[in-house]
This record gives C-alpha cells, sequence and structure tokens, in this order.
C-alpha cells in the first residue's frame, strides 16, 4: 500500500500536492509517516488546543453578542464607529458559532461527518467573516479620515443611515468573495473508511487563482487604502498640533494629545498589516 503523511489538525484536508502526499486536517501532530489508513492518536496538545477553542468561542459568542445587542438596543449607541465595529462582531460571530464547533468536532472525529454541504459551509463562512472584517476596517478608516480632516462636510449627510447601507454592501462583496471557495471544496472517499473534506486543494490552478484573488482583494487593496487613509490623518493631526498657539497650558497639552493620536493611528496600520500578513502569506 502506497505511505500517506498524515498531519494532526481535524478532519480536514488539505492536498499538499498532485500525488499521494496529503496533508490531512485531524489535530496537531507531528509529521509522520502512516500506511494507508493509520490516524495518529489525540494527544495532550490536542486536548489543549480544544480547550483553547471553546473558551475563545464562549467568550468570544458573550462579547460579540453583548456588543451588538448593546447598539441594537441603546440609540446612544448607534454612532458611525460603534456601527460597525458591530458589524465586525456579527462577522466573528458567524464564524464562532459555526467554524469553532466544527474544528473542535473535527479532534474528535477520525473523518468528516457532517456530509458535503457542511464542508462547502466549513470553507464558505471563515471567507466571509474575514471579508466582513477586513472591508468593514477599510470603511473605518474613511469614516475616521472624514471625522478629522472633513468634519463639516461628515455633518451635512445623515451618516448613520449611510454606514448601515455600507454594512449591507460589505457583506454582500464578502458573500460573493466566499462563493468560489464553495464550489472548491469538497468530499473525498479515497482514503477509505474515512471521509475527508478538502478545502481549497491547493494543487489546482482554480485555487491558486482563488488565493491569489483573495489576498489582493482582502488584504493588498484594502490595506493599501487604510493605510493611505491613516496616513493623512497622522499628517492632519501633526499640522494642527504646529499650528496650535504655543501659549498657555492647555494649548500646549492639545498639541502632544494630537502628536500622540497620530503615532497612534500609525501604530494601528503596522499592528493590521502585520497581523493579517501571515494568514495571507502562508496560502
Amino acid at each position: 500500500m502506497d505511505a500517506v503523511s498524515y498531519s494532526r489538525v481535524g478532519s480536514t484536508a488539505f492536498p499538499m500536492s498532485p500525488g499521494n502526499q496529503f496533508n490531512v486536517a485531524l489535530g496537531n501532530y507531528s509529521d509522520g509517516n502512516y500506511t494507508d489508513h493509520d490516524i495518529p492518536p489525540l494527544m495532550f496538545r490536542d486536548y489543549f488546543e480544544m480547550f483553547v477553542l471553546v473558551v475563545i468561542g464562549i467568550c468570544g459568542v458573550v462579547g460579540n453578542g453583548t456588543l451588538i445587542y448593546s447598539v441594537l438596543m441603546n440609540k446612544d449607541m448607534r454612532s458611525v464607529p460603534n456601527v460597525l465595529i458591530a458589524n465586525v462582531a456579527v462577522g466573528d460571530l458567524l464564524v464562532l458559532s459555526f467554524s469553532v464547533p466544527l474544528t473542535v468536532l473535527s479532534y474528535i472525529q477520525d473523518d468528516f461527518p457532517l456530509g458535503a454541504t457542511m464542508c462547502k459551509v466549513q470553507a464558505f463562512i471563515p471567507i466571509v467573516s474575514e471579508g466582513v472584517s477586513v472591508f468593514t476596517f477599510t470603511a473605518l478608516s474613511f469614516d475616521r479620515y472624514n471625522a478629522i480632516v472633513r468634519p463639516i462636510q461628515r455633518r451635512r449627510s445623515p451618516v448613520v443611515r449611510r454606514t448601515c447601507v455600507v454594512a449591507v454592501c460589505i457583506w454582500v462583496v464578502a458573500v460573493c468573495l466566499g462563493i468560489p471557495s464553495m464550489f472548491l471544496a469538497f468530499l473525498s472517499y479515497e482514503m477509505k473508511p474515512y471521509v475527508l473534506c478538502f478545502i481549497l486543494p491547493h494543487f489546482t490552478l482554480q485555487a491558486r487563482i482563488h488565493e491569489v484573488t483573495r489576498c489582493l482583494l482582502m488584504y493588498v487593496i484594502p490595506l493599501t487604502i487604510i493605510t493611505c487613509y491613516y496616513c493623512l490623518i497622522a499628517i492632519q493631526l501633526f499640522q494642527s498640533s504646529r499650528d496650535m498657539p504655543g501659549e498657555g497650558h492647555q494649548e500646549s497639552k492639545q498639541a502632544r494629545a494630537r502628536r500622540r493620536l497620530a503615532k497612534a493611528v500609525l501604530v494601528l496600520v503596522f499592528i493590521f498589516g502585520i497581523c493579517w500578513f501571515p494568514h495571507f502569506m502562508r496560502r
């Protein structure tokens, strides 16, 4: 029988090459060679990771659910930033409610027992949530730019209502970007008796095109837009701090506060880029 290389990380499989080599998701286990259908057992690290996932899932559902409830029930909290942050919370709640339980299930199951439909859903939901988060942060950078650089124009328009429309558009775009992954994901019955869910088989041309497109639309372009807006905000804050009168303790304090805010804005851009970089580059 041909040897198959396994790595424990759940029951979702990610093909490594067009040949017989597979990286099979069934928990975190060091790579090794197993003949045919020999699946490595769960180890302490796997149980620890399951525990961490459950804790993150519970805390995430409670925290994001509380945030959404607060924005919906309290009219005073329905500002543009809060609406956008609540939009991110909805996306996070989606992936926490579906993907985390599926991931935990994949640790304790040797195969994928939920059928082809849930296999496609498992590929679809994380991409939608990812798109909602990235595009919402991009919209938030535009709103902060208007609030600081063009405050007069911002006051003249019904910004909260417009922001709700923007949030809906963000979801539409994120769903459209997630749909191709549903067609790429499939169940494999070749490693009988195990049924494996293959998400984004990287050896296919279609999957590679999909990943490059995702990287451009959900990382490179949004990061460029966010960087431009926040750099403009930082420049405006630095200039306004210089233009303030030099006399008086209060004016000096406000100038220092604006400079600190400008630096914090630039740090946020850096953090955004660094945090998302490994996610896209590993693909």
